[in-house]
């Protein structure tokens, strides 16, 4: 009768580590749209592709309850750390801010730019283990002239860009 509870128990502790890992990929894909280039997620999408072997890993030969607390411990830290590490401003609340800056007189229309396109490389800011070292970059079209802006994601800092950055290249 142990054994037969025991299986039960291992594969549902397999079920639950695969379903938190599928929602911590689905959270990695969302701040990798939303924070488009500027937030390196590498760190925690090696984490997370981990889980399952950990999972698989807590009843292998016998279970202790040192590696479960510390699965469970890892398995919770991780989304709190990426939540706590992202920048404070994402693309879309660059917009915002871009909005704000120009007045509610003007209508305002971004054009749109790719993902590969919707940052730009900086030198200065600070070492950070997960921003990159770019800033948004949006072209807005006002009274049919395009203006350029960079926006810092972490303090919302606005810079207005003087050119495209993009015709350049």
């Amino acid at each position: 009768m142990e054994k037969g509870y025991t299986m039960k128990l291992k594969k549902l502790a397999l079920i639950i580590g695969i379903i938190i890992t599928l929602l911590e990929l689905y959270f990695i894909f969302t701040i990798k749209q939303q924070y488009k280039g500027v937030y390196n997620i590498t760190f925690f999408l090696i984490l997370v592709l981990s889980q399952p072997i950990w999972y698989s890993s807590l009843f292998k030969n016998k279970p202790s309850l040192f590696k479960l607390i510390y699965i469970v411990a890892i398995t919770i830290a991780i989304p709190i750390g990426m939540y706590y590490s992202l920048p404070k401003y994402s693309y879309e609340a660059g917009k915002k801010i871009i909005e704000d800056k120009i007045g509610d007189n003007k209508e305002v229309n971004f054009v749109s730019y790719g993902y590969d396109k919707s940052t730009i490389p900086t030198t200065d800011k600070g070492k950070s283990m997960f921003l990159n070292h770019r800033v948004y970059y949006y072209e807005v079209k006002l009274n049919d002239n395009s203006t350029f802006f960079a926006i810092e994601p972490s303090n919302g800092q606005v810079k207005e860009v003087e050119k495209d950055y993009w015709s350049e290249k």
